[in-house]
């Protein structure tokens, strides 16, 4: 019970106005790669190719979709890794930076169905 008494007085001190704008930039600096804005370059849809393996696959999975150009590059930065240790990575091109990803893929695939038959 202390500690949601202790909640309430924090969410009701009220945050002064530097604060305020602060928070508020943060999270127009957030929304911003998910809104499309009228003459700014990123809503168009592009290519992400996208390759990740984790702990227990035996091969590395991956799949190419279409999304708005922002959204991959968020995407990209924010999940992209290589973890050296454990060989779990993830890997994710947009546009033309997805053309080499996305051959490769397909490769793998190509060579999947041949092998698999």
């Amino acid at each position: 019970m202390g500690e949601t008494m202790e909640a309430l007085g924090l969410a009701g001190r009220g945050l002064r106005v530097h604060e305020a704008v602060l928070a508020g930039l943060v999270c127009l600096g957030l929304a911003l790669p998910f809104v499309s804005l009228p003459g700014l370059p990123g809503g168009e849809l592009t290519r992400i190719a996208v390759r990740y393996r984790t702990e227990g696959m035996e091969k590395p999975a991956s799949f190419i979709v279409r999304t708005e150009g922002d959204i991959c590059a968020v995407l990209s930065l924010a999940l992209s890794y290589q973890d050296s240790a454990s060989g779990n990575f993830m890997r994710v091109e947009c546009g033309q930076d997805s053309n080499a990803l996305a051959a490769e893929i397909r490769a793998e695939r190509k060579a999947s169905a041949a092998t698999s038959y």
